[in-house]
C-alpha cells in the first residue's frame, strides 16, 4: 500500500504566530491539525502546549493564525483555548496539549470548509486496540507535520524580503514502543527520518492508516497521538485520548448533545 496519497495533507497547518503591528513578519513554531468528535458538531484545533504556551491565554498581543483553506490568506476564529493541567508544572510539561475550539459563528461555507478538514477522533477502546496491535505486530505509524530547518527537502519558512510564506508537509514513520516513563506516551523507534533535526514536527498528529473492512482498497487516516518531541533515535507522542477527554469535558459543560 502506498501510503503518501492516503495521509491527511488537508488535515494540518503550520502554527502561524502574528504579532500586532507586525503583521508582515509572522513566526513559525510547530504543527497542528483539526479534529472533530463525532456526532457533535464542534470542531477544534490540536497542537502541542510548548508551541503556543505564550499566547494560549490570550493576554497578548501575538495569535495564532490558521488559515480556513489550506494555504489561505483568510484565518479561522477561535472562540477559546484550553489545555492540560497547568497548576503542576510537571504535569503540564508532560501532557503539552493545547485546543483551540472553532468559533460556531464562523459563516456556514467556512465552518464546512474546516469540517472537511477535521479528522474524527476515535473512542478511546479504538485507539488502544489500534496500539495493541501495533505493538503486536511491530507496525508502523506515522507523524506528519512541517519541519522548518535548513535542508533542503524541508521548505517550510517565511521568506520575508520576498513577504512569502513557503510551507511543504513531510512525514516520517517509526515502530510503536512503550518506554513507561509517563502516563498516556508513547515512542516511535526505529525512525526512517534521515535528516536529524525534528524542528516544526511539534503537535503533528501520529496517524494510522486503517483499510475499510467493505473495501480493502479505501484506507482511512485516523489520529491517534500527538507528537511532543524527537530525538535522533526516537520521537515522543502522547495518546490522542488525552485530547479525546479534555474535548470530551467541553463537550459535556456546555451541554452538546447528538447532532
Amino acid at each position: 500500500m502506498s501510503t503518501a496519497e492516503h495521509m491527511p495533507y488537508k488535515s494540518i497547518s503550520p502554527n502561524i504566530l502574528v504579532s500586532k503591528g507586525l503583521e508582515s513578519y509572522p513566526g513559525l513554531n510547530g504543527t497542528g491539525f483539526f479534529v472533530h468528535f463525532p456526532p457533535f458538531k464542534p470542531i477544534f484545533y490540536v497542537t502541542a502546549r510548548h508551541c503556543v504556551q505564550d499566547i494560549i491565554q490570550g493576554d497578548t498581543d501575538t495569535r495564532l493564525m490558521i488559515p480556513i483553506v489550506q494555504h489561505g490568506n483568510r484565518a479561522a476564529q477561535f472562540s477559546g483555548a484550553m489545555e492540560t493541567t497547568v497548576d503542576d508544572k510537571a504535569d503540564a510539561d508532560v501532557e503539552d496539549i493545547a485546543i483551540y475550539v472553532v468559533c460556531e459563528k464562523t459563516s456556514d461555507a467556512d465552518y464546512a470548509v474546516l469540517r472537511e478538514r477535521a479528522l474524527p477522533l476515535m473512542h478511546q477502546e479504538e485507539v488502544e486496540e489500534i496500539f495493541q496491535l501495533a505493538l503486536a505486530r511491530g507496525s508502523n505509524l506515522r507523524a506528519l507535520g512541517y519541519p522548518i530547518h535548513d535542508h533542503p527537502n524541508c521548505a517550510t519558512e517565511v521568506d520575508y524580503e520576498a513577504g512569502q510564506m513557503r510551507v511543504q508537509p513531510r512525514g516520517f514513520y517509526g515502530k510503536l514502543a512503550v518506554d513507561g516513563l509517563f502516563p498516556n506516551q508513547y515512542c516511535l523507534t526505529d525512525l526512517n527520518w534521515k535528516e536529524h533535526d525534528y524542528r516544526g514536527f511539534s503537535g503533528s498528529p501520529v496517524i494510522e492508516l486503517l483499510q475499510d473492512i467493505r473495501d480493502k482498497n479505501v484506507v482511512h487516516p485516523r489520529v491517534v497521538g500527538v507528537v511532543l518531541m524527537a530525538t535522533q533515535q526516537m520521537a515522543r507522542f502522547i495518546s490522542i485520548n488525552v485530547v479525546c477527554n479534555l474535548i470530551a469535558t467541553y463537550l459535556v459543560r456546555n451541554g452538546y448533545t447528538e447532532n
